[in-house]
């Protein structure tokens, strides 16, 4: 379980300098713990999805979407419709983000990124596409 939100957190964490990583890690990581292990009692994933959220890759499989959009909803920055929501991202950022270039930056990349809501997916309200829309946003903007 460890090496998953490690993983989940080393892909969402990209965005930010290896100087600064470590740290980002260690704040986030007990927040997102009790979410992840939550949301892979609904969402398990296999050996070749954790492998490749280990190498930073975002696996194909339906579950990791849908896990991604799961902790995305438990922790506040997708809504019940499976959207990101602008605003509670950023203040959720300036939560661990304290430097003000890293906000600017993080700041940047929420407001690009937004563009995943008008993407037309195929699940509906469940988010686990725009949940991989938004992780390889994220992977576009390091």
């Amino acid at each position: 379980m460890k090496m998953l939100y490690f993983a989940f957190l080393l892909s969402v964490l990209n965005i930010v300098s290896s100087t600064t990583l470590h740290e980002h890690i260690s704040i986030i990581r007990p927040r997102l713990s009790d979410h992840a292990q939550a949301c892979l009692e609904d969402y398990p994933l296999s050996d070749d999805d954790l492998a490749a959220f280990k190498s930073g890759q975002f696996p194909e499989g339906d579950d990791a979407a849908c896990l991604g959009a799961c902790v995305l909803r438990k922790i506040g920055l997708f809504d019940d419709v499976g959207s990101l929501v602008q605003v509670e991202a950023l203040d959720k950022a300036k939560e661990i983000f304290i430097g003000d270039g890293e906000i600017d930056v993080i700041n940047q990349i929420i407001s690009d990124c937004s563009k995943v809501n008008d993407e037309v997916v195929n699940d509906g309200e469940k988010g686990c596409e725009r949940a991989r829309l938004l992780f390889s946003c994220f992977d576009e903007s390091k």
